[in-house]
């Protein structure tokens, strides 16, 4: 100990001592911890600064892509269209009022998209891709209003029609109830009796259907252009393919003895026919034919009388008593395919079929099922086969075996891939522009006849009628 001026002084305390290391320490941690509030006010204020940057509500915008290459099924003739074009058309009319907007915006956005097919992908949430059926039954309105022009409905089939179909997929439901028409999801429309145009709503699909060929189909225009998504059709690049029958194969093969059958037929060719006057000019052929076989005809363009009232006793003795019937179409056409053929298909008689060569292989009828005309040079050639196999048992008994095998169903079964459709969420939104519905189905489809360049024919425009 040392003592200076009166005052005790520690010499061996210092800075070592407990109570001075302890003041040193608490002021080292005010020291961080001032420091830290400082570090944390910057870092704090800079990510408010980010957060309102990047953390603000987003607005997105759907942009509905335009594609111009068409459709699952793609056509050759699709095309672009463009926006000038699409500035001349005709607006469609919206509500005004404040109810009305949001729809009208949505029916006005959904119009205006104008291409062949366009084509937008709707959105697909895991639940929807991961299943085959899309939520509610679909409803199907069957719109027909001309009478006579009912062949495409489902009336006669038991409820629920769908499942009366034996459809895969049948959460579907039918209705020819033109009241439900906005609550329908398909409207089915027959191009030659559309009549008066409903109201067309964004969620729908609205389907054209013909089975006339192609040279005998005009444009439906006016307030029914850009109006259709679909095509149900006997054209193999239809969105539905729906030709006048299908091909099936039976269970169980039908015995019967060819044979037998063709010894009791006595006559040779018949034609059962109305239209005197086609595209085709099957008239000239048929004329041409005559000079060589003999050919009954019957109808409006022959001598031998057939009445709708007699019509079933007339196909049992067509079935019975000739050996050829002619199943001459009216028109040449891609794909087209009248039930003129197919109604032999259940009888015992050999088909002699003239029409596009591809047409039949094309569904899978085969050469051995029907007599082609496209395979003999003339009427003539055509004639002296027909006399070979008259008197060549066997050689007619083979075009008539593939029957026991095979029959046909009906072109209703189409209404099973509509159904399909509706119920696929990954199914695209397409629909036809503004002329390309008759573009992609008249265009380039309406073949003439090249088997009239036999002696003695002359061009339709200098004979007279």
């Amino acid at each position: 100990m040392e003592k200076e001026a009166g005052i005790r002084v520690d010499t061996t305390r210092g800075l070592s001592h407990p109570v001075n290391t302890c003041k040193a320490s608490l002021l080292y941690v005010t020291i961080f911890l001032s420091v830290g509030s400082l570090l944390m006010y910057f870092i704090t204020t800079d990510l408010y600064s980010k957060r309102n940057v990047y953390l603000q509500p987003v607005k997105w915008t759907v942009n509905f892509p335009k594609l111009t290459t068409a459709y699952n099924k793609p056509s050759q003739n699709s095309t672009s269209y463009s926006s000038e074009d699409r500035k001349k058309e005709p607006k469609p009319k919206i509500p005004t009022n404040q109810k009305n907007q949001a729809k009208a915006g949505v029916i006005e956005e959904q119009l205006n998209q104008t291409d062949l097919r366009e084509t937008q992908k709707p959105k697909i949430n895991s639940t929807q891709a991961t299943s085959p059926v899309s939520g509610k039954p679909k409803l199907v309105l069957s719109w027909t209003p001309v009478p006579g022009m009912d062949y495409m409905t489902l009336r006669t089939y038991k409820k629920p029609e769908f499942k009366s179909l034996g459809c895969p997929i049948s959460n579907c439901i039918y209705t020819e109830d033109k009241s439900l028409a906005d609550k329908s999801d398909a409207i089915v429309f027959i191009a030659r009796s559309l009549g008066k145009k409903p109201k067309k709503l964004p969620h729908q699909r609205w389907v054209w259907v013909t089975h006339e060929s192609s040279c005998n189909s005009g444009e439906n225009g006016g307030v029914w252009e850009g109006m259709f998504n679909w095509t149900m059709t006997f054209r193999r690049d239809s969105d539905i393919f729906a030709p006048w029958f299908f091909l099936k194969k039976r269970d169980k093969p039908l015995i019967k003895n060819f044979t037998e059958i063709t010894l009791k037929k006595t006559k040779m060719v018949a034609w059962f026919v109305s239209n005197c006057n086609t595209q085709s000019r099957r008239e000239d052929y048929v004329r041409e034919l005559q000079k060589y076989i003999k050919v009954d005809i019957y109808g409006n363009c022959g001598p031998l009388k057939c009445s709708k009232r007699e019509n079933e006793k007339c196909e049992a003795k067509m079935k019975k008593e000739y050996k050829f019937y002619l199943s001459f179409e009216n028109s040449i056409s891609t794909d087209y395919i009248s039930d003129k053929f197919w109604k032999t298909a259940g009888q015992n008689i050999v088909p002699i079929t003239r029409g596009s060569p591809a047409n039949y292989s094309r569904v899978g009828i085969q050469p051995s099922w029907h007599i082609s005309t496209n395979d003999f040079k003339s009427p003539k050639d055509l004639a002296h086969y027909l006399h070979y196999l008259a008197n060549n048992v066997t050689a007619y008994v083979k075009y008539l075996e593939w029957k026991s095998v095979y029959d046909v169903d009906l072109r209703l079964k189409s209404y099973c891939e509509l159904c399909a459709k509706l119920n696929d969420p990954s199914e695209p939104v397409t629909w036809y522009a503004k002329g390309k519905l008759a573009e992609w189905f008249n265009k380039g489809h309406c073949l003439p006849p090249s088997d009239l360049n036999f002696k003695g024919n002359t061009d339709r425009k200098t004979r007279k009628r």
